[in-house]
């Protein structure tokens, strides 16, 4: 099983984990030109996606879905109930597969595995990916490491974890106030020293 991450950030967010002939992309925030060059960067079409996971709403997430499902309306995209109707009504995308948080199911060669993480939005999620042998972990946008993401994630082989910030640059930094409290809030995102600790 591999992972590679084609963005992350406030600019974008988009992963490929993949198996055999297995291609997930995990999140949709960078435009459909630079998904085809990361993608053939590694001899995969766009077209070769088993699915696309999303994790959550915000548009650093999914702000490529549109012209993605657009082009390629056969992918298969799957999320929690709460960020298919977010999505739906933000991006008017509606063709998508709700799943249960907390399910196990198969997508092509790899057993894939939801669960709550806590950020603030409708209903976020992170990923675990089993190919048999090793358990792959992902998990973004956390504004704390909760019970439930510490169950999913302990044992696995590679775990793809948020470090979003320092906490001195943070409150010391430029950001107005309201903005600095989201980040560091219990549903905004993990500091470097929370996310080294649990890792």
């Amino acid at each position: 099983m591999n992972i590679r991450t084609f963005a992350s950030g406030s600019r974008g967010n988009a992963a490929l984990v993949w198996q055999g002939g297995t291609y997930i992309l995990v999140d949709a925030g960078i435009s459909l030109r630079r998904l085809e060059k990361s993608l053939a960067e590694l001899s995969v079409s766009v077209c070769q996606l088993s699915a696309i996971l999303l994790t959550h709403e915000h548009t650093d997430h999914i702000s490529g879905l549109p012209t993605l499902v657009k082009r390629y309306p056969q992918i298969p995209i799957v999320t929690s109930g709460g960020t298919a109707r977010s999505v739906a009504l933000r991006n008017r995308v509606t063709e998508v597969t709700q799943l249960e948080v907390g399910r196990t199911f198969e997508i092509g060669e790899l057993e894939v595995t939801s669960f709550e993480t806590p950020h603030d939005v409708a209903e976020s999620v992170g990923f675990t990916f089993f190919d048999g042998k090793r358990k792959l972990g992902y998990a973004t946008d956390l504004g704390h490491v909760s019970p439930i993401v510490k169950r999913a994630l302990l044992g696995a082989d590679t775990v793809l974890l948020e470090s979003n910030h320092d906490r001195d640059m943070l409150w010391y930094g430029a950001y107005p106030y309201k903005l600095k409290q989201r980040i560091a809030g219990l549903y905004g995102h993990l500091s470097n020293e929370d996310s080294g600790e649990f890792a």
